[in-house]
């Protein structure tokens, strides 16, 4: 299947967070039209996410209430082998209102490090 992303994704800092319903995850990579993450499937992740909060602390950065939508969310493993804990990875889009500002590129080169 061929890959149907319009933007390109760069992998997060290892302690970059998004906050769903004040639950964190961590953010593995993002792009200017979204972001994913992986989360504990014993987090208790809300179903549905419009709007969350981004956190890079090591340079207290915090971005609260960006609106967004599921795109998927599915299982990529377990903790360790003899774990029944399963490690989520959810997608998001940014909402409209966040695309194309010049303030999603500023939050993707955080994230990044960048």
């Amino acid at each position: 299947m061929a890959e149907q992303r319009k933007n390109k994704r760069f992998n997060a800092l290892d302690n970059a967070l998004v906050f769903v319903d004040n639950i964190p995850g961590q953010i593995v990579d993002i792009s200017k039209g979204g972001l994913s993450f992986k989360y504990s499937s014993l987090d208790n992740m809300p179903k549905d996410c419009t709007r969350v909060d981004i956190l890079v602390p090591e340079i207290n950065y915090y971005l609260q209430n960006v609106g967004c939508s599921q795109i998927s969310d599915t299982a990529i493993g377990k903790l360790t082998q003899y774990s029944n804990v399963t490690i989520k990875r959810r997608s998001l889009k940014f909402s409209r209102d966040l695309l194309g500002s010049r303030s999603i590129e500023h939050l993707v080169e955080v994230v990044c490090g960048k």
